[in-house]
Order: C-alpha cells, then structure tokens, then sequence
C-alpha cells in the first residue's frame, strides 16, 4: 500500500505539497477556474478544462501528450470517470455529505482519498494497487477542485 500526504501550501489557498518518493510535488489550482498544474522534481503536467465541460485532461507539458482525461457524468454527483491510456477508473465521493472519495476500477476498490480530520484541510491518498503517481495526484487534484467548488 502507498501512502501520499498532502499538506495545504498555505492557509487560505487549494495548493498542496505531497511527499512522494521522487521527492516533493506540487499541485496548483488556477484561481476561478477549474484548471491547474502537477509539478513533479522532474517533470509537470498541465490539467486542461473546457469551458462548460464536465472533461478535465492531463497533459505532459514537455510532449504535451494526454496522460489521462476525467469526465463528470452527471453534475449534480460527485463521481468522475477517468481514462489513463487502457485503464477505466472512477472517483466518487463515498457520501454525499463527506469528502472522502473512493478510487475504483469496476467493483474494485483500489484506494481513497481523505481528509486527516474533519475540519482539517491536510488529506492523505491511500492507495492498495499499482498506479502511476501522477494518475495518483490528478484523482487528488480532481478531489481538491470538488472540495473547492463545495466550499464556496
């Protein structure tokens, strides 16, 4: 099992740092807009959303290739449907009145995204199946953007 611990940039802002084994990463939310960036030691990626879209893509900045796309369904729901080359994913809120998220592949639970407490801003990612680590920080980018669009 990885375990991935985010801490807030600051007290106000939706940014965090999380400590991975490649060492620090940053993920960034674009002020009034749902789009933002993954900044690795080595590498970034940006995170793409069309105007009046429920699609978000991950883009390698360098390649500007798609690493994985995401796909709200119905927005009224906190679920998103992720594609990441061949493999289907899904982030849903495991109830409509926490923030705790689910990632799953079919009716396999493979890990979760939470906050430490319940008014705590820091959150760790538990996951129990091998995932890419930027696969792993989009579903938590994604988590933050809800966790924002439902603060304000």
């Amino acid at each position: 099992m990885t375990q991935l611990h985010c801490i807030p940039a600051s007290m106000w802002g939706w940014n965090y740092g999380i400590e991975t084994s490649q060492g620090t990463a940053r993920i960034e939310l674009k002020v009034m807009k749902d789009e933002g960036e993954i900044i690795l030691p080595d590498e970034s990626y940006t995170i793409t959303h069309p105007m009046l879209s429920g699609e978000w893509v991950l883009k390698q900045d360098r390649e500007d290739s798609i690493v994985a796309q995401a796909r709200k369904p119905n927005p009224l729901r906190r679920k998103l449907e992720l594609t990441c080359g061949t493999q289907k994913l899904v982030l849903q809120a495991v109830s409509p009145f926490r923030r705790e998220f689910q990632i799953r592949q079919s009716n396999q639970v493979l890990g979760r995204i939470r906050p430490d407490s319940f008014s705590s801003r820091q959150a760790t990612i538990e996951v129990n199946a091998p995932l890419d680590l930027k696969v792993q920080l989009f579903m938590f980018w994604l988590t933050v953007m809800l966790w924002r669009q439902g603060a304000s």
